[in-house]
Parts: structure tokens; sequence; C-alpha cells
């Protein structure tokens, strides 16, 4: 018996050095790797669970393959972002950029960065990550990184408003995982399209996508998921006027955003929940989560600050006090900023289009010329064509040059374009419509003005909110435009006043346009809105007590004064003394 068991210790032990080493490498690996596989799939479902596998990793990691590293890394840093934890996260994903060769590696650190300054508001860096992550599609092998690429293209198009872009994306999307996808990568695709359908305001929309991706998501996804579909249709009942299913939709909401310790989910819950109060009539309570909502807040999110803004004023309105002052100066401060982030967003997108554009040619054009300085031979009759051939690529370059600053000179013309006018009705801005009216007076051209402004704006503004104020200024502009005739200049002066100056028409031609004006319209995706708002305007005929633009332009907002002081809703014409020219 000693003698048996000595024989089998031995044989252990050869055993031990001939293969342990190599059997005990193989389990590490692939303990690194089962680890992995699951932090994967529970990263967004379950992130306290991605976490606590993280830990058991960071004891393993370094067993694990190159490849195995960059996965570990990536799930660190989504998790970082999901923590608010951006630079951190920031620094991580560029690196994983700078070691990996892998396309869907790639893709997904592009995918995480994109994400990750659009939430930062930083939308030109956020485009440029886009636009890299559209040269590696070709390449990709895996349905995850496919998923991310379309997911960002619908998140990009969506940001500059080219709706049908992004849901052009969205069902490519849709497509790709009804085909091979999983459960988790359906209910990203459905997200999608929900947020397709919420930024583009389209209620019913919206509403079914959400409570599809509620279906979709409930069992193969996480807390984030869910959270924002709740978040969606929360919206839903709050622009209904249904106070009490709203709030309801928003504590879910909350709740989910509590579970994954999402940052920017909080904050937005945080607002729809204050607003739930306000509308239920319980201002101590709105007070309270919108207290909450204003400690939560970042430096550039607009959005939320001009929300919970207008809703301090309005809960501490009844109080007159100087907290009033405060947040509506605040709130007036936030939506010019928020208006701005909009005109903003574009000129990235453009701007950040233009510099991947012109960055490939250059690349294209530097690989043509690194493959001509290749090209040698001893023979004298290949040399003369490696010249020739040589100059042709020269002339290419020369060609390609041209064709780029032509484009770049017309974005340039694009984008001044862009500033010249407003933005949410296409009349010039006030800088723009003072110089060109200006150079029209110095002409000595016969001018009639006339100056509309919306009644009581301030107190409409205040009752109806921001997004129905927007879509009032857009139908009124249509409107002035339609009756008064577009080949003529127009200009947006005020928060809701417009004028136009009108050449060698006479006064009771204006006059007759202005009627035209002042009738409810009858045709228009917001002609509803109509009935809850009334016009005033006011117009003269330069004279010769005219001496520049500016003296016209101030008889005719007289004019429209004394519209408003005679009752509002009404037409004043300057004098006919006044008018005499």
């Amino acid at each position: 018996m000693p003698k048996l068991l000595a024989r089998l210790a031995s044989t252990a032990f050869l055993l031990l050095a001939l293969g342990g080493p190599s059997l005990f490498a193989k389990a590490a690996e692939s303990d690194v790797e089962s680890l992995l596989t699951q932090a994967e799939a529970s990263r967004v479902k379950d992130p306290q669970a991605t976490q606590a596998l993280l830990r058991q990793l960071a004891g393993k990691i370094d067993s694990a393959t190159e490849d195995e590293l960059i996965r570990y890394q990536l799930l660190q840093a989504h998790q970082e972002i999901l923590k608010g934890q951006y630079d951190t996260a920031t620094a991580s994903l560029k690196q994983i950029l700078e070691a990996t060769e892998n396309p869907d590696r790639k893709m997904r650190a592009l995918y995480l960065l994109a994400q990750l300054e659009g939430i930062r508001s930083h939308f030109d860096a956020s485009f440029e990550y886009i636009l890299r992550a559209s040269e590696l599609y070709p390449k990709l092998t895996e349905t995850q990184a496919k998923v991310d690429y379309f997911y960002i293209m619908t998140y990009m198009y969506s940001r500059v408003e080219d709706f049908d872009t992004a849901l052009a994306n969205a069902e490519k999307l849709v497509a790709l995982v009804e085909e091979r996808g999983s459960p988790y990568q359906r209910c990203i695709a459905q997200q999608s399209l929900t947020t397709i359908y919420h930024l583009k305001g389209d209620l019913e929309q919206s509403l079914a996508a959400a409570q599809k991706q509620l279906a979709v998501c409930s069992k193969s996804a996480g807390p984030i998921y869910v959270a924002s579909a709740n978040l969606v249709i929360g919206h839903y009942y709050l622009k209904k006027n249904d106070a009490t299913d709203a709030l309801g939709y928003f504590l879910k909401a909350k709740n989910g955003f509590d579970d994954a310790g999402y940052k920017d989910g909080q904050l937005n819950t945080s607002v729809g929940i204050a607003k739930s109060f306000y509308a239920l009539g319980n201002k101590a309570l709105a007070y309270s989560w919108a207290s909450r909502g204003l400690d939560m807040l970042g430096g550039s999110q607009w959005k939320e600050k001009s929300d919970l803004y207008l809703l301090m004023a309005k809960i501490n309105a009844a109080d007159k006090d100087k907290e009033l002052v405060d947040y509506t100066e605040k709130y007036a401060s936030a939506v010019e900023s928020l208006a701005n982030e909009s005109k903003n967003t574009r000129l990235s997108y453009l701007q950040a289009k233009l510099r991947f554009d012109s960055q490939k040619q250059q690349i294209s054009l530097l690989e043509q010329q690194n493959q001509l300085l290749t090209l040698q031979d001893d023979n004298a009759h290949q040399r003369f064509w490696l010249l020739v051939q040589g100059l042709l690529g020269l002339v290419l370059f020369c060609a390609l040059l041209m064709v780029l600053l032509f484009r770049n000179r017309h974005q340039q013309k694009r984008l001044k374009a862009l500033s010249e006018r407003d933005e949410l009705t296409l009349f010039y801005n006030r800088t723009t419509f003072f110089k060109k009216c200006d150079a029209l007076f110095a002409e000595g051209k016969s001018l009639t003005l006339v100056v509309v402004g919306v009644d009581n704006f301030y107190r409409f503004n205040l009752q109806y909110g921001v997004q129905t104020s927007d879509r009032v200024i857009h139908r009124v502009a249509q409107r002035f435009a339609s009756a008064v005739g577009s080949e003529f200049l127009l200009g947006r002066i005020g928060a809701a006043e417009f004028v136009a100056v009108m050449e060698d028409v006479p006064i009771e031609v204006a006059k007759e346009r202005v009627r035209a004006c002042q009738r409810p319209g009858l045709r228009g995706e917001d002609v509803n809105l109509d009935l809850l708002y009334a016009l005033s305007f006011g117009i003269a005929q330069q004279n010769q007590d005219d001496s520049t633009f500016e003296s016209l332009l101030q008889r005719t907002q007289k004019a429209m004064c004394l519209a408003r002081e005679n009752g509002k809703n009404s037409v004043e014409v300057a004098t006919e003394k006044e008018n005499s020219v």
C-alpha cells in the first residue's frame, strides 16, 4: 500500500510538471472569458451585477488576452458613463482607440464617446466620432457592433432634426436585429424608434413606440431602457393634461434610473415629476422636486434649465418676491442659450462633416502620392511613364484641391446664410435686417413699412410654454409672409415683432394685405393656434421728414402701439400728414 501511494504521488508530480501550468492557464483563460460574457450581457440590465463581475475580473485580468483586456476596459468605461464620471471614461476610451485595430472594438469605443459627448452637449466632438464610425461599418463582423453603428447614426440625424434619415437608419437597425439579433438588441432598436418620434414631437407615434419598448425591454434589457420608455409615456400624458397618469410613469422611470445610477435620467425624471405636481396643484412638492433637479444640473443642460426656471417662476409668481424675478431672468437666459445650442448643433454637424470630408480627401491624395513615389524602375522607358503618371497625379491633385476649395467656399456661404437668418422664422435677424434696410433707404426708393406684433405675448409664453410659443411665432411669420408677399424684405426685430419693407406700394394696398393677414388662416398644420392669439399692426409710408430708416420704423411702431391702445387686434395707419411726401 505505501508503495502504491508513492507511485501515484510520483505520477501526479510528473503530470503536474509536464502539463499542469498550461492546464491552470487554460482554466484561468476560460474563467476570464466567462466573466466577460456575463458582464457584457448584464451591463445595462443589471449594472450592480456588472460592477460585481468587474471587481472579480480585476484580480484575473493579468492573465487575459489583449482582446479580453480591451473588452474589460470598454465595460469599465460604460459603467463610468452611467455614474457621470465623464472625464475618466473619455480618457479610457481614447486609449482604447489607440491600442486596438479590431474594428468591432473601435466601433464600441466610438459609440460610447459619441454618446458621452452628446450628453455633455459637445456636439462637434460627438459628430466627429460618429463620422469616424461610418468608415468602420464595412469592416464590422459582430452584430452588436452593427447595432451600435446604426444606433449612433440614428442619434446624430435626430439631433440635427433630419428625422427622415434618422428613421431610415432606425428601420435598418430593426431589420438587422429581427433577422439575427438578441432580445436585448431588439430592445435597443425599439428605443431608437421611440427616441425619433419623441424628439420629432409626434405624440401618438412616440406613445405607441414607448409602449412597445416596455413590452420588448421588460424581460430582455435593464432598468434604463424600461425607465426611458416610462419617461416618454410620462411626457405624453403631461402633454395631454393628464398629470396623475404622468406622475405615475415619471415615478416608475425615476425608480429605474435610480436602480441603474443613471444621472442624466434622474435629472429628466425630476423635471417631469416637478411639472406633474405643479399641474396637480401641489406647489410644495413641485418646488421640492424642482430644487432637486436644479441641484443635478450641469453647465450646458439648457433644455432642463429652461424647464426648471420657468416652473420655479410660476411657483413663486403668487408671492411676487425677488425669487420670481431671478427665475424669470434665468429662464430667459436659458431659453436664449437653448436656441443658440440648437443652432450651434446644426453648425457643429456641418463643420464636423466638412472637416471629416477634407481629411478623407487629403488622406486619399497622400495615398496616391505615396503610390507614385514608390514606383521605381531601372528601365528608362518605365521611368518616362512614371514621370508622366506623376504629372497626371499632380493635375489630379490640383483638380481635387480645387473641388475641395469650391466645396469649402460653398459650405462657408451656407453657414453665413444661416447666421443671417432667424432660425425659427427664416426671416432676416435684427442685425442683418437693419443693414439691408439702411442700404435700401439710401437708394431713395419710396418705402412702405408694416409692423406686426403678437398681443400679450409675454403672458401667452408663461401660460402655454416655450414650445407652443415657438409654434405661434412660426405660424405668424408664415401668415405675414403669405399676406404681404415674400418678395419683400422681411425681418424679425423682437421676440414677437416682425417688419415688412415694401417698395412702391400704395398705403391702401398695404392695408388690404394686412387685413388678409389679420384674418385667421384656414390652412396649415398649426391652423388651430390662430384662435389663441391676436395681432396688432402698424403701417407707415416714407415722407420727407424721415431722414433715416430708423425714424420711419419708429413711426410705424408708434402706429402699432396705438392699435394696441385702441383695443388690440387691430390696424393703425400713420396720419396722412405724416405720410405726405
